[in-house]
């Protein structure tokens, strides 16, 4: 078997050179075309996204409805992913994303024959949200793992800076089109949009030419499920024999326990339900935090490499703890009172936008320390595996943010976030496996 996989290994180096050897990463026809196919269907997907979320805070005036959308959209991820990624060590890691992409349409589609018929229920949303995560769980590790092979190692910072750069900025026009149009459209149009994308995409990425073979063996006497599980537990074996990965993971999930909620529920809460603003401001609110992260992906390569791996995460941990921080100090009920909704806009603009380069600045890096220590015919499921391990505690932080945004106070519970953030940083300083990073 690892004769087989060290085959693979030495001719998907070989293959990837042959289109890849140009100086120039826009020249990278295949990469491009990657690139494209996200944006449109990233586009689509962030107006669906917003639109959701707003509708389900207008109607029922819950932050638990929104806890629960948001669990059932994660929940597939955490359970399939490491699954998944084994799909996309054995299978064309193209065809697969172009499958998923399809299926999210037809999905999405459904939903906007359920609304035009007139019988849209909250549990319309729950099914929808839950199918779409699922097509995730299967396109992520698949996408994540097909860039390595379509650019040299030495072009993944500028790739993986790409990546991100056209994530913030789909984000940024996708909330700017929700939050601006949401009114005047109305859902329906909304959600019709994002099917439209899902299957433009898939058709872009139809002209993408994967030459890397994907190479494993038959084994003949085994079953399936038995190869499964080995294949699952070959990758669970590698993130454990490399201390830093698994340290990593723990503090990624951590924060992720700790940032999500505010993000997706506590902010949205806040302008939705208690300072009863329009779905314009939230959108300039997110679309800042998506510019920040877009800002990010353009000045990190410059910086990485003058700056060290672990300086870039202890900076990132640091900044977003001070965010935090100011977010509390502004949701203090005295300051809500005294401050109108276009100054409560405008300074969790510029949090959000500072949080955004903080994100921006943990991303990229990490991101290519994972590419480079990963081994081609593992990235797919290690990519899954750190996927589900580090959405593990996002539910929680979803069902626990719900339920605490309707029953305490929002600067409290931004200032527990902040001390939580705090205390992280203060692990990551000590630990010994994050020094080992640099090396």
């Amino acid at each position: 078997m690892n004769e087989i996989n060290l085959k693979g290994q030495e001719e998907v180096k070989s293959l990837v050179k042959k289109d890849s050897k140009s100086k120039s990463i826009f020249l990278n026809k295949n990469f491009m075309l990657v690139i494209i196919g996200e944006f449109i269907s990233l586009f689509g997907t962030t107006i669906f996204v917003f639109a959701v979320g707003w509708h389900i805070l207008s109607v029922t005036k819950s932050g638990v409805q929104m806890g629960i959308i948001l669990m059932l959209g994660i929940i597939p991820n955490i359970l399939l992913s490491p699954f998944m990624g084994i799909i996309a060590d054995k299978k064309n890691r193209r065809n697969i994303m172009i499958l998923m992409n399809i299926i999210g349409g037809v999905i999405i589609l459904l939903l906007a024959l359920i609304i035009y018929w007139g019988v849209l229920k909250i549990w319309s949303f729950y099914i929808t949200v839950f199918l779409i995560s699922i097509c995730s769980s299967v396109f992520g590790p698949a996408a994540s793992a097909i860039i390595p092979n379509l650019v040299e190692t030495e072009q993944l910072p500028k790739a993986n800076a790409m990546n991100q750069f056209v994530s913030s900025f789909c984000a940024i026009i996708g909330l700017v089109f929700g939050g601006l149009f949401y009114d005047s459209l109305g859902l329906i149009l909304m959600v019709i949009l994002n099917a439209a994308s899902f299957f433009i995409a898939a058709f872009v990425e139809m002209f993408i030419q994967l030459k890397v073979a994907i190479v494993h063996k038959k084994e003949k006497n085994k079953h399936i499920v038995s190869r499964v599980i080995a294949d699952v537990r070959e990758g669970i074996e590698f993130v454990k024999s490399k201390n830093t990965l698994l340290f990593l993971i723990i503090i990624f999930s951590f924060a992720n326990l700790i940032l999500d909620p505010i993000i997706a529920i506590y902010i949205p809460y806040m302008f939705n339900v208690i300072i009863k603003s329009n779905s314009s401001h939230l959108a300039i609110v997110e679309g800042a935090l998506s510019f920040g992260s877009l800002l990010g992906a353009i000045i990190i390569p410059k910086i990485s490499t003058k700056m060290l791996l672990r300086t870039q995460l202890l900076l990132s941990m640091l900044f977003s703890s001070i965010v935090v921080y100011g977010m509390a100090v502004v949701t203090l009920p005295v300051c809500l009172k005294s401050l109108d909704i276009f100054s409560i806009t405008v300074i969790f603009s510029i949090l959000s936008f500072c949080n955004g380069i903080a994100f921006g600045l943990i991303g990229i890096p990490i991101t290519v320390y994972f590419c480079k220590v990963i081994p081609d015919h593992l990235r797919g499921r290690i990519f899954g595996i750190i996927a589900s391990s580090v959405m593990l505690a996002v539910p929680i932080g979803f069902f626990l943010g719900g339920y605490l945004v309707q029953n305490v106070s929002i600067y409290l519970l931004a200032l527990s976030s902040g001390i939580f953030l705090t205390l992280i940083t203060i692990i990551m300083v000590k630990s010994k496996s994050l020094r080992l990073l640099n090396n």
